[in-house]
């Protein structure tokens, strides 16, 4: 593995290559995808992400639509409360969509039937997860809530 500093801008995005790690093949990535995980901070962001692009879009991403303006983000960060040091949100559905090609790929059509049958639809209720952290005098407190749908 190795790590690097990258300039961009007045900020510095710190990239961690996973490339020649154990067990890694980087013929198991979509095409674009490079085997990296990079972060920066900046006084108003702290990005994570897969890439340095990733990280760089961020950084580089002015006014305009965001995730603030999304009624269903802004309703659970409503409900974990909006006073926060930190707040974390996952599309769950879309995160399962966009797994669900890739986990396709490495299965026998068998598996994949079993997937469908017996696993899937427990995982289709799942919508949205959202967390917040607060400060609170001497204590640090987390809220958390997970949002179903009806299939």
């Amino acid at each position: 593995m190795e790590l690097r500093d990258v300039q961009h801008g007045d900020t510095t995005i710190t990239v961690l290559d996973i490339s020649d790690a154990s067990g890694f093949d980087q013929g198991d990535l979509p095409p674009g995808y490079e085997p990296e995980i990079a972060w920066a901070v900046t006084p108003e962001v702290v990005v994570v992400g897969y890439g340095q692009a990733f990280v760089e879009s961020v950084l580089d991403a002015g006014p305009g639509p965001s995730l603030a303006d999304d009624a269903r983000v802004s309703g659970l960060l409503d409900r974990v409360g909006d006073e926060n040091l930190s707040f974390t949100f996952l599309d769950l559905r879309a995160a399962r969509e966009l797994v669900e090609p890739l986990m396709r790929e490495g299965m026998s059509p068998e598996e994949w039937s079993q997937y469908e049958t017996e696993i899937k639809p427990f995982l289709l209720p799942f919508d949205a997860m959202a967390a917040s952290l607060e400060k609170d005098g001497d204590l640090d407190r987390g809220s958390s809530v997970i949002t179903v749908t009806k299939p």
